[in-house]
């Protein structure tokens, strides 16, 4: 949205499982589901599936789609059939704005340990910087 079209630097991935398919999922695993058009007639232009913590970029602000949890077009979803999540996040040299599924949303901000494939990032571009706070980027 900002830098104009740049080509991916990675695509961080974070698989979750169920160590007992019978109960549910904590609270943090969970989806976001913006349901179609919850933002603007066909925006997302199919339900969109998002963590809590992943921003939305609305009236020029991002704001974490936790945040806009209404109950209705955006709500928590149980996936509850569902053993196996897995959420990706895309890295450009810059943080920026992207559509998914039509809908504004941040790319990467922060490469993250946490990530399944962090060592692919690793072996490519060496350790992540880190800001004034100590926090990756």
């Amino acid at each position: 949205m900002f830098g104009g079209p740049r080509p991916i630097q990675w695509i961080a991935r974070y698989p979750f499982r169920k160590s007992d398919p019978s109960k549910p999922w904590v609270k943090d695993v969970r989806p976001v589901r913006v349901a179609r058009s919850a933002l603007a007639p066909d925006v997302p232009h199919t339900d969109l599936y998002l963590t809590g913590w992943h921003g939305l970029f609305v009236d020029g602000v991002l704001i974490p789609v936790g945040s806009l949890i209404n109950g209705t077009t955006i709500k928590l979803d149980d996936a509850r059939e569902l053993s196996e999540l897995e959420f990706f996040n895309i890295k450009l040299e810059t943080h920026d704005v992207i559509y998914a599924e039509g809908a504004p949303v941040e790319t990467l901000l922060e490469v993250d340990e946490r990530a399944v494939n962090f060592s692919e990032y690793l072996r490519k571009y060496g350790a992540p910087r880190t800001n004034t706070k100590g926090h990756l980027l």
